[in-house]
């Protein structure tokens, strides 16, 4: 079994597998995110589910994602939205970052 055929004048002529297509710094991400354990920070009271664009760099998101989560924490606000006032700068944060969404999992 292989991924594709290449076809010239409407013959094959070869059969190509597919091993791997990720970069280093997709595989950095995929890491990270499915690493097996949870990612558990101090500052962070309660848990969070993050959806993010596949342009995400996993070395922002260590550093700079905690700090993101710990602000929404302590305003109270569960969620990033252009229509709440206070969280206008948060969402051009997240939004550079790669953060699409974020949820709360657990009550803080």
């Amino acid at each position: 079994m292989h991924d594709f055929d290449l076809m010239r004048e409407g013959r094959r002529f070869a059969a190509v597998e597919v091993t791997a297509a990720a970069d280093a710094v997709s595989l950095e991400l995929w890491k990270l995110i499915n690493g097996g354990a949870r990612w558990v920070r101090e500052e962070l009271v309660g848990g969070w589910m993050v959806a993010l664009e596949p342009t995400a760099r996993a070395k922002h998101l260590r550093s700079e994602l905690p700090k993101l989560l710990a602000q929404l924490e302590a305003m109270g606000i569960p969620q990033l939205s252009e229509l709440h006032g206070p969280t206008e700068d948060l969402v051009e944060q997240a939004e550079r970052r790669g953060v699409v969404s974020v949820c709360p999992v657990s009550k803080y």
